[in-house]
Order: structure tokens, then sequence, then C-alpha cells
């Protein structure tokens, strides 16, 4: 299963490489910037996992690690109540391109896949403002520029979603550990996600939309 999922990674950033040789200059060059508008994002929950976009619906899988079964389980039930068919399969099978996955975890286990690898090249590419570090344990949020607002480290939770080449956007419920995924399972509902790009979860601070507004 482990060299499925390499070889589909490198399949997937021969196809990335390849569509960042265009005239917009993204790539990761200038990785510290502010996302094109075209990124996915999550402030229009339950879409685009419902109905799709531009006429084509996706089919969606609930892919979790297995140290996340209690996170796993609330955001299958939270898309069964916004009336969201998702298939499990076990966290780095491979899928189509059309297939919308949705991840569920702490960082350092979802860590590794080509689409969700992007954060670490910055939001020009991933369209997230925001960044893993220390292996998991840290989460940065960006402002609107880019750079670094707020460090959050052990109970820190992210909801967010990137879009990765030609496939469907790909969705992470994700933290530094364990308790900032259950935070992030949690704030899947419309109400918390409306009108963000993404959502940041921190213990005493409640929800942080993202991209980080300076104080």
């Amino acid at each position: 299963m482990r060299s499925s999922r390499v070889v589909a990674a490198v399949l997937l950033l021969v196809a990335a490489a390849l569509a960042g040789c265009g005239s917009d200059g993204l790539g990761d060059q200038g990785g510290d910037r502010t996302a094109r508008p075209s990124h996915a994002t999550v402030g229009s929950f339950p879409e685009p996992l419902l109905h799709g976009k531009s006429g084509k619906r996706y089919p969606v899988v609930l892919e979790c690690s297995g140290d996340a079964g209690a996170a796993c389980a609330d955001v299958a039930q939270r898309l069964t109540d916004a009336g969201v068919p998702a298939a499990r399969q076990l966290l780095g099978t491979g899928v189509g391109q059309d297939t919308l996955r949705v991840f569920v975890g702490p960082w350092r286990e979802l860590h590794g896949d080509v689409a969700l690898d992007q954060l670490d090249r910055g939001p020009r590419l991933s369209g997230v403002p925001a960044r893993f570090a220390a292996g998991g344990a840290r989460l940065d949020l960006l402002d609107a520029r880019g750079a670094t607002a707020r460090t959050l480290g052990a109970g820190a939770g992210l909801v967010a979603a990137t879009a990765f080449a030609e496939q469907a956007p790909t969705w992470m419920v994700t933290g530094t550990d364990l308790l900032g995924v259950r935070a992030a399972a949690g704030a899947l509902t419309a109400p918390r996600l409306a009108g963000h790009r993404a959502l940041a979860l921190a213990p005493g601070s409640g929800d942080l939309p993202l991209p980080l507004a300076r104080r």
C-alpha cells in the first residue's frame, strides 16, 4: 500500500510541475504570498462536497488515520447530516482524480500526501494560509501577505481545502494532535465555516478564520 501511494505521489508531482509552468509564475516561487483565487476553500460547506462544481458532482471519500477514530466518526456523521454521502477507505489508498478526499487525523499522520504537502510550500501554491512545522507539532497561521501572524502548539486544529493539478479538491480536518483534530472535526458545520478560506482552532481562543487579521 505504501509503495502504491509513493508511485501515485510521483505521478501527481510530475503533473503539478507541468501545470505550474504557466505564465502566472506560481509554483513555489514567492511561496509566502496569498493564494490564487481559483484555490479551494471551506467557506461554502457543504459545497462542493454536496453538489460538486460547475455541474460536476464529485464522489467523496473519507480517509482517516488509525488513531483518529472518534474524530473520523464525528466527521462522517457531520457529512451525513449535511446530505453528503461519503465512502470510507484506508489512509493512503489511491483514488481517481475526480474523487474529493476528506482527510482526518493529526498532521504527522497525514503528511506525505502530495496534495496536502503543498502546505509546506506556502499559500500561493496550496491556497491555505497556514503551515505545519516541527513535525506537525506547531501550526503557523498566516496573514493576507503570507507572513506568520501567530503560532499555535498543542491542541491546535485546522479545517482547510487545497487543489492539486487536475484533481478534485482535497479537504483536511487535522491538527497538531488528536485534541486539535477533534476540535477541527467539531467545526465542520456551515455556520462556523461560512465565508472562510480556512479555519484554525486554538485552545482558549476558539475559531480563528484564515488568513489571520493582524491586530
